[in-house]
């Protein structure tokens, strides 16, 4: 099933997209100079198991990512949640970051 996101910072709107299943979303930006750049999603899906999940949830968040980003930082939605791959050496090295709400 396609997702439905919304991508913005406090400065910068991205607009809603819908993503296609098993497709990707990027998106480039530069850090703002006081080391304060935030992006948060909203995000909707329809789940493998067809329950629909909704949330929102800090994408970017410098003082968290500043280290672990580099040059890209790449997140993935699964049935339990939003995970966050930041570890390129380690392949499928991935955080669970966030939980769907119940």
């Amino acid at each position: 099933m396609p997702m439905n996101i919304h991508c913005k910072s406090g400065n910068d709107d991205l607009g809603q997209h819908i993503v296609p299943s098993d497709q990707n979303y990027t998106w480039s930006f530069y850090p703002n100079i006081w080391d304060s750049t935030l992006y948060f999603y909203w995000i909707q899906w329809v789940r493998s198991d067809g329950k629909q999940v909704s949330g929102d949830f800090d994408i970017y968040r410098e003082s968290r990512e500043v280290l672990k980003c580099r040059d890209r930082c790449v997140w993935y939605a699964k049935n339990d949640g939003i995970y966050f791959r930041y570890n390129w050496k380690v392949p499928d090295h991935m955080q669970l970051m966030y939980q769907w709400p119940n």
